[in-house]
């Protein structure tokens, strides 16, 4: 009931102010005409006559206003409401006219039949149009109004599923890994025994942070990369010495910069699958990221043969697609995943906006 008072004083407020300047404007504008053809009058009693009609404009406008908000002009009843509006801005023309011979019978004792029929006939056109503005006014911003809820539930529902479509992307991410990551203790269990006792323990760790870190939206890039050597360093258990890996930040400050989590470890495991393990001798894998004004940009390159670039998104690169779906998600058209073929390399290139973690935000 507060707010619904509240809005009330506001439109009571916003009708009799309105009202009160155009008054103003009329009574200064009639009293400059006659000033232009040497006819001076008094601005005071101009002032006083335009308030008092403006004052009985206010009293009926909110007439207007109900008619505007109960008959709005649209279909299926467009017809019968347009009807209803013409008769009220009809109503509210001769009301206004009687209005105003009124206060011209209480101002002019001298005034005939004739003159009062002319001086209704004159304002009654006048009348008319302003009916018709106040309603076109209430109806422009009825429109506007439901365009602006409108938009913003289309925004809720929309940021609703972008959320269902994250939770669920989030949620891929950990079969996904395990499944890889328990092939690669399974090829050790007969080869290295003590190797894949230690690829176990450093399992189960990674497991830990990857269920905890995937809860959150952003993590700080410094995390993601810790996150990441870990699990490089559970490959190289795996792959000994034919693995060789490098990471590269331009900038520290970017370690506090924000990133989904598990970002990067699809990616890389990626440039493993592809790249390494194609190789008898191994191969590097490099990751380097770095800041161009508002973005950053993330590369992770390898120098094995690589994959067919055209087809990275097609069936079977489950973390490949999941990384894409979670940034266009995220993101939406501000993002970037593409891949290519330069020189002896194949690089996966991730572009995202340059922000920083929401803690870091309350800290600056």
């Amino acid at each position: 009931m507060g707010a619904r008072f509240v809005e009330l004083l506001r439109l009571t407020a916003l009708i009799v102010l309105s009202w009160i300047a155009a008054a103003l404007f009329f009574a200064t504008q009639n009293h400059l005409v006659e000033s232009v053809r040497n006819r001076p009058d008094d601005l005071e009693r101009q002032i006083l006559e335009m308030l008092v009609v403006a004052t009985a404009a206010a009293i009926l406008t909110p007439f207007l206003l109900y008619v505007a908000e109960h008959f709005p002009l649209r279909r299926p009843v467009s017809k019968r409401n347009l009807a209803v509006t013409i008769a009220a801005v009809v109503a509210f023309a001769i009301l206004r006219s009687a209005m105003d011979l009124a206060f011209a019978r209480l101002m002019y004792d001298d005034l005939t039949l004739d003159i009062y029929r002319a001086v209704f006939l004159a304002v009654f056109h006048v009348h008319i149009l302003l009916g018709g503005l106040v309603i076109v006014i209430a109806t422009l911003a009825a429109l506007r109004r439901e365009l602006a809820q409108r938009q913003q539930r289309e925004a809720r529902a929309e940021s609703a599923l972008a959320q269902v479509t994250l939770h669920q992307l989030r949620a891929d991410l950990h079969p996904h890994f395990l499944f890889n990551t328990l092939n690669a203790v399974a090829a050790l269990l007969h080869s290295d025994p003590p190797a894949a006792e230690r690829t176990i323990s450093s399992l189960s760790e990674l497991l830990r942070r990857s269920f905890s870190v995937t809860e959150r939206v952003e993590i700080p890039l410094g995390e993601e990369l810790e996150f990441l050597e870990r699990y490089l360093e559970l490959q190289k258990t795996r792959f000994g010495e034919r693995l060789s890996t490098r990471i590269q930040v331009d900038d520290d400050e970017l370690l506090r910069a924000a990133v989904p989590p598990m970002l990067l470890q699809p990616l890389v495991e990626n440039a493993i699958l592809h790249g390494v393990t194609k190789r008898a001798a191994g191969g590097i894998v490099e990751v380097h990221v770095r800041a161009t004004g508002d973005r950053m940009h993330i590369e992770v390159r390898d120098d094995g043969p690589g994959t067919d670039a055209s087809t990275i998104f097609e069936r079977g690169n489950i973390g490949i697609r999941n990384t894409a779906a979670r940034l266009a998600s995220l993101y939406r058209e501000r993002q970037s995943l593409t891949f290519r073929n330069e020189g002896s390399w194949f690089v996966a290139a991730v572009d995202i906006p340059l922000a920083w973690t929401a803690a870091e935000r309350i800290a600056s």
